[in-house]
């Protein structure tokens, strides 16, 4: 209530008539940054956090359970993800049934004869990627563990060759490290 005397209306009383005016529905409060980065980090982990999970975000941001599972499922919803981890096994296991099905050889005649004419193309070349040595550590941190059961598995299914020696194989693509130091110098140079 405006002060008869003045006409001033308090804040509270602005932002609640202001509130009424627009339906009474206030919009969405935004996220930190470091709040998104968070949750966009552990999407990329699993798009259906366990209550553990659920949990740690409340410990660390202090996130209402109710906003992080609004959040993971509007993120869902635009990857087009299903809400239910069950359903999305199954529907990624008849995408791979499909894919391994349309990847198989057909048996026609005629595509075999213009297979067998047609001259054997070379091995394509490798594409290769110079990075700087503080890259190549920070690459070689983020691949699964080829120890570890699960890890070595997963470097068999992304095509990950990584030796001892100067390069490193992820899918076709190496990384050998280059020497920066040296050109780093030269740019000095005048």
């Amino acid at each position: 209530a405006p002060n008869p005397n003045t006409g001033y209306v308090p804040f509270a009383a602005r932002r609640g008539a202001a509130a009424a005016a627009a339906g009474g529905v206030k919009g969405p409060r935004r996220l930190p940054a470091e709040v998104l980065r968070t949750l966009e980090g552990v999407y990329t982990r699993s798009p259906w956090p366990s209550k553990d999970v659920v949990a740690g975000l409340f410990d660390l941001h202090r996130l209402p359970r109710d906003t992080v599972l609004d959040w993971f499922t509007a993120r869902r919803d635009m990857d087009g993800l299903p809400h239910n981890p069950r359903q999305a096994k199954l529907l990624a296991r008849s995408n791979a049934a499909a894919a391994a099905e349309a990847a198989a050889p057909q048996a026609d005649p005629q595509r075999q004869s213009r297979s067998a004419e047609a001259p054997a193309a070379g091995p394509a070349a490798a594409a290769v990627s110079r990075l700087t040595a503080r890259e190549l550590a920070s690459l070689r941190s983020a691949l699964p563990s080829p120890t570890k059961f699960k890890g070595a598995k997963l470097a068999e299914e992304l095509g990950i060759k990584a030796g001892h020696g100067p390069g490193l194989e992820i899918s076709g693509i190496t990384f050998v490290a280059r020497d920066g130091a040296a050109a780093w110098r030269g740019a000095w140079r005048r």
